[in-house]
């Protein structure tokens, strides 16, 4: 999960820098901007990561906790 956040900003990261530097922004600037960018993205992807990771586990927990827990007639064999 860490592993695409990292992803995520830093292509984000050069993304933003490409877009500053086609617009005229000074270097110094752009890097800034896109340094910043890259760390919003980071964290928003961190958290969506989690999220989703939370809703799959709740999900599988839910479906567990549904199962019928006695035996399951219809898979006897009859005599």
């Amino acid at each position: 999960m860490r592993r695409t956040a990292w992803g995520i900003a830093t292509a984000g990261f050069f993304v933003m820098a490409i877009v500053g530097m086609a617009y005229g922004v000074p270097p110094l600037v752009c890097a800034t901007r896109a340094l910043g960018g890259a760390a919003v993205l980071f964290v928003l992807a961190s958290l969506a990561g989690r999220l989703a990771v939370s809703l799959v586990v709740q999900a599988f927990l839910e479906h567990v906790a549904r199962r019928p827990k006695g035996k399951d007639d219809s898979r006897e064999r009859g005599n």
